[in-house]
């Protein structure tokens, strides 16, 4: 990893850590510390930066012992004198009416019967976004279902919402009644652009009579735009740094 790319990924590291971990969908333990395997998982979702594997990420905490974080071999946080005021603390707050978290759609049935727990030692995550809640939610599964909580009646009825930072709220445990999922048995819609299930081709422009669609063959390679030298124009993926609270999958 080059100097550069070094330091953008150490910048945008405390960014998530430290200075405003709702903006890219994190919550922090007690401390302040996070999962280095979540927090990868986010990494993996930003634009600009590298992309190291999960052991990857552990030999950059190892070998470039970056002076604003600290970590342990499963979780990392930023150095306490670099972490935002009140860090790790949730206060109780009043939801808007509605929250959004993102499931696994096997674990639908259970959420009907049970409604949303929390895993052992951390929270069920909510956000006031919808593709917030999915962008989580893909970092465990390619198509989660985003599911609807109706926080504002929940709150009403003694469930306790906390506040996780902007736009974020998390919660012990909520009750099915108060979880809206897709019917059983219906496929969730897919949204315009992703990849059809069951080999199904995507619905393309209608050909008219008497025309033609071009082929691979006859159609241009892709590719980045070249200039008149011959070499590429660099893309904005190719420049590092330049925003260190930029989310490739929240935007902020």
């Amino acid at each position: 990893m080059r100097g550069r790319e070094r330091r953008a990924l150490e910048k945008r590291l405390l960014a998530m850590l430290g200075r405003a971990p709702w903006a890219f969908g994190l919550v922090p333990a007690p401390g302040g510390w996070f999962s280095i395997r979540e927090v990868h998982r986010a990494l993996l979702q930003e634009a600009g930066l590298p992309r190291p594997t999960l052991q990857g990420l552990k030999q950059f905490f190892a070998l470039h012992r970056p002076r604003s974080l600290e970590w342990t071999e499963d979780r990392v946080r930023a150095r306490p004198e670099f972490q935002v005021e009140g860090l790790g603390t949730f206060p109780e707050a009043a939801p808007p009416e509605s929250l959004y978290t993102a499931i696994r759609p096997g674990a639908l049935s259970r959420v009907r019967e049970h409604g949303l727990r929390a895993p052992r030692g951390g929270w069920v995550v909510l956000s006031a976004e919808t593709e917030t809640a999915r962008c989580i939610g893909r970092r465990r599964v390619d198509a989660p279902v985003v599911a609807r909580v109706r926080a504002g009646r929940a709150a009403a009825a003694g469930v306790r919402f906390r506040a996780a930072g902007e736009g974020l709220f998390v919660a012990e445990a909520v009750p099915p009644e108060w979880v809206e999922l897709p019917p059983p048995g219906r496929k969730p819609r897919e949204k315009a652009g992703e990849r059809p299930r069951d080999g199904a081709r995507p619905a393309g422009r209608a050909e008219l009579p008497g025309g033609y669609r071009p082929g691979p063959e006859v159609l241009p390679a892709p590719g980045r735009p070249r200039r008149r030298d011959g070499r590429r124009k660099r893309g904005p993926r190719q420049k590092m740094g330049e925003n260190p609270f930029h989310s490739g999958c929240l935007e902020l």
